[in-house]
């Protein structure tokens, strides 16, 4: 009894194959392995071999290994095909109990219904629906907002540590307020403007999803903030890190972003100067003087001290210190690896900002699906007492700005 996954549908099954006892065959673990290493394989199919073999490797109970001997290849041989890698996986199925074959190989599929008798399917994988944004959105009416407000130390929404639970009217829709729950009890969210002196300007929340934005870079060690282009989430980053710098709370702001060519464009090639002057010619140096008025004021703020650029492609030698904020932006941009090597540099009394768009914004089928860096850490980090998440629905930059997320 049970289902048999060939390598193709173990990959796309994932932690779901374990739903009931399998089978698989010795070729596949060996096939897993190759994939691993291979340099001719892509980024996003090396790391889900890797985490398919972590998977195997820690519920060693839930599955069975047909091992290829001479059974295996005595059962080829009777069906009068040749010891392929494909043929070998379909005869250990043969001599198993299961009740279905999975492949995503179409061929495979033919060869084992027609020669070996073998019920062969695809794999369709279930996927959740749900979908992590940082926060839950609840109405509640006026008696059972005040119960509430007396009992915040029951988590009856069943939020993570650090998740935002928004409240509102059941009348009239409005806001009644923001919390967060930290891990014993709901918390009111920061609720004051933010100003920087270097960036000359208050910045007052539009929105109680930026209120929670907010809060979240204010009290966390750690806050991702999603959005789309125009959502907010460069400027609330940047004006909380650069208040934190403004009072003294910490030192400076380093900031990184993968110089990446917009998706489509063609890239300048190489550029004179610097690794600063580079660093500021690209994206990074458009946000930063967008953000900060002219180019003038951010080399000012560089020479003070107060800002630091990262070269992302010589950042495993270097350390973010107790004193600084790393500030990560178009984080979209970067593989679950990159991702690794960036964060791992951050010491204990540091914080991060991070901000990107991984939904509609990559620019590189490298930073797609799975392999992508910041949808990875999300994943990985929610729960997490250091991290915070907050993802921005509303566009604010414009009218125009809003229309272009239709097409």
């Amino acid at each position: 009894m049970g289902a048999f996954y060939d390598t193709s549908a173990l990959l796309i099954a994932q932690e779901q194959a374990f739903n009931e006892h399998f089978f698989i065959s010795s070729v596949t673990a060996a096939e897993l392995e190759h994939i691993k290493t291979s340099d001719s394989k892509s980024g996003e199919l090396k790391y889900q071999a890797r985490k398919l073999v972590r998977l195997l490797d820690e519920r060693k109970d839930e599955y069975t290994v047909v091992v290829d001997d001479t059974a295996v290849r005595a059962e080829v041989d009777k069906h009068f095909m040749p010891l392929s890698n494909d043929n070998l996986i379909l005869a250990s199925a043969c001599l198993t109990s299961c009740e279905i074959v999975y492949s995503q190989d179409l061929c495979m599929r033919l060869i084992g219904t027609q020669v070996f008798g073998l019920n062969m399917q695809s794999f369709e994988r279930v996927e959740d629906d749900e979908v992590y944004t940082g926060y839950k959105q609840v109405v509640m009416a006026e008696s059972e907002y005040a119960t509430f407000l007396n009992q915040l130390d029951d988590n009856r929404f069943g939020c993570l540590t650090n998740e935002y639970l928004i409240c509102y009217a059941d009348i009239d829709m409005e806001v009644r307020e923001c919390f967060r729950w930290t891990g014993e009890e709901f918390v009111p969210v920061y609720n004051k403007q933010l100003r920087s002196v270097s960036m000359g300007d208050k910045i007052k929340p539009k929105d109680e999803f930026q209120r929670c934005a907010i809060d979240s870079l204010m009290n966390n060690n750690v806050t991702f903030i999603s959005g789309k282009t125009g959502s907010g989430k460069t400027l609330l980053a940047l004006t909380a890190a650069m208040h934190l710098v403004d009072t003294y709370k910490y030192d400076r702001v380093v900031i990184a972003s993968n110089p990446v060519a917009v998706r489509g464009v063609q890239a300048l090639g190489y550029l004179p100067g610097t690794v600063n002057d580079k660093l500021l010619s690209g994206a990074l140096g458009n946000i930063l003087t967008s953000k900060f008025g002219d180019r003038m004021q951010v080399e000012m703020l560089i020479q003070q001290g107060k800002i630091r650029l990262l070269d992302l492609a010589a950042c495993r030698g270097s350390e973010i210190k107790d004193n600084e904020i790393l500030f990560l932006t178009e984080f979209e941009n970067v593989t679950v690896d990159m991702a690794k090597i960036i964060l791992s540099r951050v010491s204990s009394g540091a914080k991060v900002f991070v901000d990107g768009d991984f939904v509609s914004q990559t620019d590189s089928h490298l930073f797609t699906g799975s392999n992508n860096g910041m949808k990875r850490c999300i994943q990985a980090f929610k729960g997490d007492p250091l991290f915070g998440y907050v993802d921005l629905p509303n566009i604010w930059r414009s009218r125009i700005a809003e229309l272009t997320e239709k097409l």
